[in-house]
């Protein structure tokens, strides 16, 4: 009969031991052989010839009686959990089975401690139990957490390439990744607060239909000081939503956040110019980070591959895309008040100068109706990340208006800026031409000033005034003969 493949020896030892104990009470028959022999897949013969093998074991081990003792674990974790070694350090003090019966009776007592013995702590966490993490419905937790990429890309403005830090927020429930950021240096609490507030704005997903983002009951997190922060925690309760700081060393606790690090640094990142992990030259240096990218491009790529991603990528434990994931969850949206999310969540940046052409930020004009009676105002600008649709404005601490690109805006929003700015300067007029009647009335000589041809201000009197001259000539003309009481003057 030929061998037997190796997972059905457990059944040829589960037949041997029960046969032992069913001979402690009778004598065997070829019936128990058989009947062992039909459940194990083994031929009678073979399962006899090993049940006499087991007997005639005792002679060979010492009694029959080998245990996995302390004294034997203790000697596998000297050996670093190579079994050979342990054999031979035991074999000079004790008496053991056979090398193979030996590494299967340690195996069983051991279990996965042989693997802290061969790895430690890194070792072990590979071959641990895992339970699931199982989410609710969506937004019911938000996963968040940063990672350097192995790829160096040239920030703008500099010319040092450096590698980037990104920062996402996925949905625990769908995988749906809410929003990412990417800084070149390791984040701070306001890139985590950015991502954050970009994550809980409600908008329209890649697909243009659905509707994703809202309030998340939970924000997931591991023991980071950007996430540990005190500005994040009060943002996060202010907000109502429930901050959690994950034990330390529990990657798997968001595991699902770690698995998309994985598919992000394998997917997209080989194929571009200045990634960092792939072949080396002699002297342990990339062989292919002789280029980079710059900072604008790269940020499109990724974009690209996140939308990419929702709608296109299936999750092999759901069978759906996250988007699709995302649709079939009717849990509702709670939406926040953007006021909230402006003074709590809003990238805050220093000082800007409204100008003639509105906020020059970013090398680009911000402009919106309510800057016309701003001009030479100080304000605050507050923003997200990588998202240059719309910026907040503040001003003195108070949300005054929404700005977007010059180019961004509509018909509306232009007509609506030149009726504040006539209505501003139709105010202005007015009120000087009364503040200026105020100030001639208010002294008792008051003189007409004019320019002459010299450019000095002279006195204008009624006698140099041509118009007020003329009507003077023309009352005297007709007024003189009816005061002499002849006939009317005639102008011929």
């Amino acid at each position: 009969m030929p061998n037997k493949p190796k997972y059905m020896r457990s059944a040829l030892q589960r037949a041997v031991d029960e046969l032992l104990e069913l001979e402690q009470t009778r004598p065997l028959t070829p019936a128990d052989l058989r009947a062992q022999a039909k459940i194990s897949g083994y031929s009678s013969k073979h399962i006899r010839r090993t049940l006499q093998k087991v007997k005639a074991a005792p002679a060979e081990d010492g009694g029959g009686q080998f245990t996995v003792t302390e004294a034997v674990i203790t000697a596998v974790f000297l050996c670093c959990g190579v079994l050979a070694q342990a054999y031979q350090l035991l074999a000079k003090t004790m008496p053991l089975p056979s090398q193979r019966t030996f590494r299967r009776r340690v195996r069983e007592v051991m279990g996965n401690q042989i693997e802290y013995a061969r790895g430690g702590s890194a070792g072990y966490r590979e071959h641990q139990l895992y339970l699931r993490n199982d989410y609710p419905h969506r937004m019911h937790s938000l996963l968040l957490d940063h990672t350097e990429l192995p790829i160096f890309v040239v920030p703008r403005g500099f010319k040092h390439a450096v590698k980037p830090w990104i920062t996402a927020v996925m949905d625990g429930s769908t995988r749906y990744v809410l929003s990412w950021v990417v800084t070149f240096g390791r984040p701070t609490a306001e890139e985590v607060r950015a991502a954050l507030v970009q994550a809980m704005t409600l908008r329209l997903a890649p697909d243009g239909d659905t509707v994703v983002g809202g309030r998340p009951l939970k924000a997931v997190w591991d023991r980071g000081l950007e996430f540990l922060a005190t500005l994040i925690t009060e943002s996060c309760l202010r907000l109502n939503v429930m901050p959690i700081a994950l034990p330390a060393y529990s990657p798997h606790l968001k595991g699902r956040l770690e698995r998309f690090w994985r598919t992000l640094k394998t997917s997209l990142l080989p194929p571009l110019p200045g990634y960092s992990e792939g072949p080396q030259d002699l002297r342990g240096n990339s062989a292919i980070s002789d280029a980079a990218l710059g900072e604008d491009e790269f940020l499109v790529l990724l974009a690209d591959w996140m939308d990419d991603y929702a709608v296109n990528h299936v999750i092999r434990t759901t069978g759906m895309t996250p988007l699709q994931a995302w649709r079939a969850d009717g849990t509702p949206l709670d939406e926040i008040a953007p006021e909230q999310l402006w003074n709590d969540f809003l990238v805050s940046r220093d000082r800007c100068k409204v100008n003639r052409t509105g906020i020059r930020w970013d090398t680009i004009d911000w402009f919106a109706p309510e800057l016309v009676d701003k001009i030479g105002r100080h304000v605050e600008i507050r923003h997200l990340p990588h998202d240059r649709s719309f910026i907040e404005v503040f001003l003195d601490g108070v949300h005054l208006c929404t700005a977007v690109p010059v180019q961004a805006a509509t018909d509306e929003t232009k007509q609506e800026t030149i009726e504040r700015r006539q209505a501003a300067r139709a105010k202005a007029q007015q009120r000087f031409t009364a503040v200026n009647r105020i100030r001639r009335k208010g002294h008792d000589t008051v003189h007409k000033l004019a320019k002459d041809k010299d450019g000095k201000r002279v006195v204008v009197t009624p006698e140099d005034d041509l118009l007020s001259g003329g009507v003077q000539a023309l009352e005297e003309l007709f007024a003189k003969p009816a005061a002499e009481g002849g006939e009317q003057g005639r102008l011929f």
